[in-house]
């Protein structure tokens, strides 16, 4: 996801950067969208494709 990098259905505050990840503060019921600044809906949602070695099932590059 190209910087910079929007949240929408969050309070601002929910969204944190740690030690170069994003972190959510997402409560019970709570859904986020996050997208590059300026793309427009619709937005297409779909799996990402098995990076093996080099991320994690949520998208966080592994370190060795």
């Amino acid at each position: 996801l190209a910087e910079p990098i929007v949240a929408e259905g969050i309070p601002p505050t929910a969204l944190r950067r740690v030690n170069g990840l994003l972190e959510i503060d997402l409560k019970k019921g709570e859904q986020v969208v996050l997208h590059t600044q300026g793309s427009t809906a619709p937005f297409t949602i779909q799996p990402l494709s098995n990076q093996s070695g080099v991320a994690n099932a949520w998208g966080a590059k592994k370190i060795p």
